[in-house]
């Protein structure tokens, strides 16, 4: 219940930013934590309701979310290092790609 709880905060907050903004930014930066506070809330009641398939579902929702949002920005801190020529940067980057990487593939490939 306090998950719930905490989820609807979150979605609410999330969701009152997103609209009461009117500075791009900060929209496009708040729509993926916005996925995720709805897939949460989402399979939390789910779980309230005993529907164990429609919450594996929406935990599925949060992750491929999280991958897009993780990988985007990846994509954005790689091209900077290219474009200033920071290469050691980019080396660096190599980490967060690979752990990312793990962390979705064994997400997505567990067994529920």
């Amino acid at each position: 219940m306090k998950k719930l709880i905490s989820s609807i905060v979150a979605t609410g907050l999330l969701t009152y930013i997103l609209f009461a903004t009117q500075d791009k930014l900060t929209r496009i930066v708040m729509i993926p934590f916005l996925t995720f506070s709805l897939a949460y809330f989402l399979q939390c009641v789910f779980l309230l309701l005993k529907k164990k398939k429609l919450a594996a579902v929406m935990n599925k929702v949060y992750v491929i979310a999280f991958a897009v949002y993780w990988f985007c920005f990846l994509v954005v801190w790689d091209y900077i290092s290219i474009a200033n020529k920071e290469y050691v940067s980019l080396l660096f980057s190599l980490i967060p790609w690979i752990g990312g990487g793990w962390i979705i593939y064994r997400k997505l490939k567990r067994k529920q």
